[in-house]
């Protein structure tokens, strides 16, 4: 920054450089694909980055001025490591507003979103950093992996559209969670070889496949790259989950659990794997162990049913609910409802005769409301619609 105000000092330390350092250098041709990997590693422009498209740079680009960016970023990591969320989102949020180029300020914001559980907020501003220009590929990628989480899957896949030949890994194994939620099933396995072919020790390349051959009935396959995903990343819950599903249907309810507890020792906000675990403990007779999971499960999961009884137990006493099930997770929301409204009667819970005996028999050890039993009569023809 100081050359043109005085050549004198940088000729004498052009001189002073070794005759070997000041001839010329031939540029070595570089095939494509260690291009678009020099690239995707940020030692050469994109493509579609900011930097790469633009062709002046002024006082806001120098070096200097930049400082108190990388500070303010440094703080926002430090401040969310140190569970103060809240001001590292603050920070994150005046660097988009006052840098709206730096794409390593929209990218992570949009982690601490998601990881919060604010999806939509993650996607939102995401989104924002692809209309205004300032995108990479990590952008992108971010921003259809959180459509994906919200069910806006076919945009999640117009979103990658400018990323079909990518040679980096994480974008192809992106590709492939996609399709694979859209049910093209032959082509997301392709995806995700692909991602194996770049870098074959990719743990989550190999999860994800280990998943998708799991849901396709490829048990033997499917367990073995789970184990090799997780051997290399046991942080990997989701994975934890799977090699569970797929014990389970093995017939091995220990190991299954065991998996199961790992998951949820990696990431205790699992709802399938919470619920998956309740079931199994109840068929082990651990019924205390599983309404646990069962009560860490419920909060994790909204509907329109769940909604729904919400509102008729805050209609007690006007109303008197009547809940019909043998279905634990049912009685275990129930009863949580309940508990939480500060009124832990009013209502009853109804059961077959002959059915749910034992699920009933644990609920009376831990709480008081009253069961009504009954036994519909009439030949099967008419009672088969009402008992499903």
């Amino acid at each position: 920054n100081l050359a043109e105000r005085e050549p004198e000092t940088l000729a004498a330390l052009l001189a002073g450089l070794a005759p070997e350092a000041r001839r010329p250098v031939d540029r070595e041709r570089v095939d494509p694909e260690v291009l678009e990997r020099l690239r995707s590693l940020g030692y050469v422009a994109s493509a579609g980055s900011t930097a790469g498209s633009r062709t002046t740079f002024g006082a806001p680009d120098d070096p200097k001025n930049l400082v108190a960016v990388e500070r303010a970023l440094h703080d926002a990591l430090t401040a969310y490591r140190e569970g103060r969320a809240a001001e590292a989102i603050d920070l994150l949020r005046g660097m988009v507003r006052d840098h709206p180029g730096m794409s390593v300020a929209y990218s992570h914001l949009a982690y601490m979103y998601a990881d919060l559980g604010r999806v939509p907020e993650a996607v939102e501003i995401l989104g924002r950093a692809v209309a205004s220009g300032t995108q990479s590929e990590t952008i992108r990628r971010q921003l259809a992996l959180g459509l994906l989480r919200v069910g806006r899957t076919d945009e999640a896949w117009t979103a990658l559209a400018p990323l079909r030949d990518s040679l980096e890994p994480e974008t192809q194994l992106a590709q492939g969670r996609v399709l694979a939620t859209l049910g093209r099933y032959d082509e997301a396995e392709a995806r995700m070889l692909r991602a194996l072919e770049l870098d074959p020790t990719f743990p989550e390349a190999h999860v994800d496949r280990g998943i998708l051959l799991m849901s396709r009935g490829r048990f033997d396959e499917a367990e073995q790259h789970l184990r090799t995903g997780l051997e290399a990343n046991p942080g990997h819950a989701e994975g934890w989950n799977a090699l569970g599903v797929i014990q389970s249907r093995r017939g091995e309810p220990r190991g299954a659990i065991a998996s199961w507890q790992q998951a949820l020792r990696v990431d205790p906000r699992l709802p399938d794997t919470l619920f998956n675990l309740a079931v199994a403990l109840g068929r082990e007779g651990r019924f205390e162990e599983a309404i646990d999971a069962l009560q860490r499960y419920i909060p994790l999961v909204r509907g329109e049913e769940r909604d729904t009884a919400e509102r008729m137990l805050a209609q007690r006493p006007h109303l008197y609910p009547q809940v019909a099930t043998h279905n634990a997770l049912t009685l275990g929301a129930i009863l949580d409802m309940a508990e939480r409204t500060g009124q832990e009667d009013g209502f009853e819970f109804q059961r077959l005769h002959g059915m749910g005996e034992a699920l009933y028999a644990t609920m009376r050890k831990l709480h008081d409301a009253p069961c009504r039993i009954y036994a519909p009569v009439g030949g099967h023809r008419d009672l088969l619609a009402y008992l499903v």
